[in-house]
């Protein structure tokens, strides 16, 4: 256990920048602030109209989880209260990724900009975000 936050973003299928946001979390496992991370992102994704969805994720754990078509009957509530989100937002897929492979969301996870535990919505990254951002979209997906 370690204090953690849920952040994450949203951006088209050319890499801009949608959306984005951090929760504070406190106390909690990496696997549970992950799920959290894809549960808040979802119901955003449903709340800002956004129909298809590749949900990225640096835990192994949270992904095969994720990937298991029975997650209906999973004994832990946030996996199933995702399933109702993934069917809502038409998940096209849950993958995962290394965390080198997503700065831009590893380092909004390190800066966690609230100690309230509510969800702040980020309309335009933070200043220290572009470079990562820009970066991030002109790197090679292999």
């Amino acid at each position: 256990m370690s204090m953690g936050s849920a952040s994450g973003m949203f951006r088209d299928n050319e890499g801009r920048w949608l959306l984005g946001f951090n929760k504070f979390l406190g106390m909690t496992s990496p696997l549970f602030a992950e799920l959290c991370v894809i549960y808040i992102g979802l119901k955003l994704a449903g709340d800002n109209g956004f129909e298809y969805v590749q949900v990225q994720s640096d835990c192994h754990e949270a992904v095969k989880l994720l990937q298991d078509h029975s997650m209906v009957c999973s004994c832990i509530s946030l996996v199933r209260a995702i399933d109702v989100y993934q069917r809502k937002c038409l998940v096209t897929e849950t993958i995962w990724i290394p965390r080198d492979g997503n700065k831009p969301v590893d380092s909004l996870a390190k800066c966690i900009a609230s100690l309230h535990s509510i969800v702040l919505i980020l309309e335009q990254p933070h200043d220290y975000l572009w470079p990562l951002l820009a970066k991030d979209t002109f790197a090679s997906p292999c």
